[in-house]
């Protein structure tokens, strides 16, 4: 499986439903989803790119362990009550946030995350 599209139906993704799917290089995940359980992406090297919509307020420990290939995620809504670090995207990546929840997420994620920008979800989801 390399790209999977998660019908409206769905309200959470469980406990290690995508633990070690390498394969899966794209997944859309719709407004539907709350939350995102322990392990969800955990090993899924193929991914490069990911976005949460701002449906999602609760994140799983260990989310995104072992993706080591994750250059972007896009966080469409405010920060949740998850702790960021036990999230563990690769401190590499770059993580984009709606302009108006910049401060919070970088206080969430702390210092060593160095590339935390300000995006528009709402617009073009281009950089501001």
């Amino acid at each position: 499986m390399t790209s999977i599209t998660i019908p409206s139906s769905v309200t959470s993704l469980g406990r290690s439903c995508f633990q070690y799917c390498s394969g899966l290089t794209s997944i859309t995940i719709p407004s539907s989803v709350t939350s995102l359980g322990v392990y969800c992406f955990d090993g899924c090297r193929g991914l490069t790119s990911i976005t949460i919509p701002s449906s999602v307020t609760s994140l799983g420990w260990y989310c995104f362990a072992d993706c080591k290939n994750l250059e972007t995620v896009y966080f469409k809504g405010k920060k949740c009550n998850s702790n960021y670090k036990d999230l563990y995207i690769p401190q590499t990546s770059i993580i984009k946030v709606p302009t108006e929840y910049l401060q919070e997420y970088k206080d969430a994620f702390g210092p060593d995350y160095k590339y935390i920008y300000a995006w528009n979800p709402d617009e073009t989801g281009e950089d501001n």
